[in-house]
């Protein structure tokens, strides 16, 4: 198994969901990202296929918000920046804790095999990713248990600055409702593997009750 696109895409598929309490449809995380210099309390918003909402608290007291409703994006700023808008749109496509990487191809987007590769101590099946609009990355699966361990592509971290090329690193799992949630994660620069940012997440909701317009753009 997982010598085939689709015997990896059916095995990530059945261990992703194997354990999951009911049918899962979102979910919160409320936790703290760190770069080098500062620490910012963040809450992210999910709700199947696509629809993300994340709010940022900022040193200065206010919090900034930026979404995307499952056909556009938006920020409530008053810098609207369009590669910040097409960055939340492919994240929110992109796999999850709920969502599979056959999830993923059955949304018109394409998965092909990659090379395997041991990172970390951790050997790992390697699948390449391309949305719909040409953007790639490489996803590296847990040979033991599917889990998604590391990603890879080359991007900014943030839409302003320059291109890296950049691992995703996902770790300390914890089970809720039957669904795994990586509790911390880290991005890293991988041609000096320095540490970019960490998000260590505090706080888990699985199927919360979502506001009927918590993913719209509002006003104020």
């Amino acid at each position: 198994m997982g010598n085939t696109v689709k015997g990896l895409l059916n095995q990530q598929d059945r261990e992703l969901k194997k354990n999951f309490d009911g049918k899962i449809l979102g979910f919160s995380l409320r936790g703290n990202y760190s770069e080098k210099d500062y620490t910012l309390t963040s809450t992210y918003n999910f709700e199947l296929p696509n629809k993300v909402k994340i709010q940022v608290g900022l040193p200065d007291g206010k919090t900034y918000t930026e979404g995307y409703d499952g056909s556009k994006s938006w920020e409530l700023t008053e810098y609207v920046d369009e590669r910040a808008s097409a960055a939340l749109k492919q994240g929110a496509e992109w796999p999850n804790f709920i969502k599979s990487i056959k999830d993923f191809v059955k949304n018109g987007h394409s998965a092909e095999l990659a090379e395997s590769a041991t990172i970390r101590g951790i050997s790992c099946y390697g699948i390449k990713l391309t949305q719909k609009d040409g953007f790639t990355r490489i996803y590296y699966l847990d040979t033991e248990n599917y889990e998604i361990r590391f990603a890879e592509d080359v991007r900014p971290l943030h839409p302003t600055d320059e291109v890296k090329f950049i691992r995703t690193e996902w770790s300390e799992f914890k089970t809720f409702a039957g669904v795994k949630i990586a509790t911390k994660s880290i991005q890293r620069d991988i041609d000096t593997d320095i540490q970019m940012s960490e998000l260590i997440t505090e706080t888990v909701v699985i199927n919360p009750e979502f506001a009927q317009d918590e993913f719209e753009r509002l006003t104020g």
